[in-house]
C-alpha cells in the first residue's frame, strides 16, 4: 500500500485503514463507533467527508480519517498487521527520549502525578 502525506498527514479510508491493518471493516466501523462515543468532536474534527465521480461517471462518496484517528484505531485494534504499526509508534515515541540522553525526563500524566524516567 503506497500512502502519501498530504498537510503532515495522511487521509485513508476505511477500507484502506482495514487494508493497512489485515483486520476486518466490520472491526474498524465498530471502532470508530466507539471513538465517536468517545469523543465526538475529535472524530469529526479529524475526519473528511469526500465525494468525487469515477471514470465510469458513477457518484462515489466516503469519509477518509487521518493520523490522529488511524493511530488510535491500531491501539484497539488486535490481529493482522496492527502489531506491526505498534512497534512502529513506540520506535517513533522513544526515540526523542534516548537521543536526548537527559536525565531526568519528566512526562506529566496527571494534573499532580509527574513520573521521572
Amino acid at each position: 500500500m503506497n500512502i502519501e502525506l498530504a498537510d503532515g498527514t495522511v487521509w485513508l479510508s476505511k477500507n484502506q485503514i482495514a487494508d493497512m491493518f489485515g483486520a476486518y471493516i466490520s472491526a474498524i466501523t465498530m471502532n470508530l463507533k466507539s471513538i465517536r462515543k468517545e469523543d465526538e468532536a475529535f472524530l469529526n474534527a479529524n475526519s473528511q467527508y469526500c465525494s468525487y465521480t469515477t471514470a465510469s461517471g458513477e457518484s462515489v462518496s466516503c469519509t477518509l480519517f487521518n493520523l490522529d484517528i488511524i493511530i488510535l484505531l491500531v491501539f484497539k485494534i488486535w490481529g493482522g498487521n496492527s502489531h506491526l504499526f505498534r512497534q512502529w509508534l513506540r520506535e517513533q515515541a522513544k526515540r526523542p527520549i534516548v537521543d536526548s540522553k537527559q536525565q531526568p525526563i519528566f512526562i506529566q500524566i496527571a494534573t499532580n502525578q509527574p513520573i521521572a524516567y
